[in-house]
């Protein structure tokens, strides 16, 4: 029986891409673990789809982050759920520590929302998600108050719930194995798959951003579930890759945030 399916979203351009597939090769539990990578225009070729178990779903266009990811949970057949980016590395034994992990506690794991620590290239800790957005937009949207209230708000809001905003960069942050944190981010979200569905899969009116959020904040609560950090297992994350297009990207950031305020208001 499959345990783990990486579902791995690309464009099939990503340079990292191959980088990516070229650390899963000196894996030897194949029978354990598939690949589904789901593409937008471009068939992806390498080794490590002739080494596991693997399905490549290619779309004729992009129509989402969110509905990428759904349309990969629909096609695997894990237990278990790996949602990435395809600019993710994995270090030696990652895989299989991960896999060690969800055999010792299956229903901790089947219950509950994870991800290993994400490490930048350089190995610091990955910024948070809104740092990562205000560096890369500062000199494009300085004075773009729009930006600068929705942070803001956002944060209150997260505040008003009595919730604290997981922060990747935050300067009190230490990462503890186990601790719980309010989301996970979507660019390394392990869960299992019945977990998945039983929260509705990822919104795919959501384009770009939040879908993670979205996921942990709204419908994991409901169904009680919580999210950790492995923080013993990290993998490396190239960051901010996948998406090129920064006109795209701020559009679609403030298409989901305006969703995701929409969708959590209670």
């Amino acid at each position: 029986m499959i345990k783990l399916s990486l579902v791995i979203i690309t464009s099939g351009k990503n340079k990292f891409l191959d980088l990516m597939l070229d650390s899963l090769l000196n894996l030897n539990f194949q029978s354990d673990v598939e690949l589904i990578i789901v593409s937008s225009s471009v068939e992806v070729n390498h080794l490590a789809l002739l080494k596991f178990s693997s399905k490549q779903i290619v779309l004729d266009q992009f129509l989402g982050y969110s509905y990428s990811c759904n349309v990969g949970a629909n096609h695997a057949n894990g237990q278990f759920l790996y949602f990435l980016n395809d600019d993710i590395y994995f270090p030696p034994n990652c895989i299989f520590s991960i896999l060690s992990k969800l055999r010792s506690d299956e229903g901790f794991y089947f219950n509950n929302i994870f991800s290993p620590l994400i490490l930048n290239s350089d190995c610091t800790i990955q910024d948070s998600f809104f740092i990562n957005y205000t560096s890369r937009f500062r000199k494009n949207i300085f004075f773009n108050k729009k930006f600068f209230i929705a942070k803001f708000i956002l944060k209150i809001l997260y505040l008003f719930q009595r919730k604290k905003f997981f922060l990747w960069g935050d300067s009190d942050f230490f990462p503890v194995l186990n601790k719980e944190y309010d989301h996970i981010m979507g660019s390394s979200i392990l869960l299992s798959k019945k977990l998945f569905f039983s929260g509705k899969g990822f919104d795919d009116r959501i384009f770009l951003t939040f879908e993670d959020q979205l996921f942990c904040f709204k419908y994991a609560k409901e169904l009680k579930s919580k999210c950790f950090l492995l923080a013993d297992i990290f993998i490396v994350h190239f960051g901010n890759k996948t998406i090129k297009n920064l006109s795209d990207e701020k559009k679609g950031f403030f298409n989901s945030l305006d969703f995701f305020l929409h969708e959590t208001k209670n």
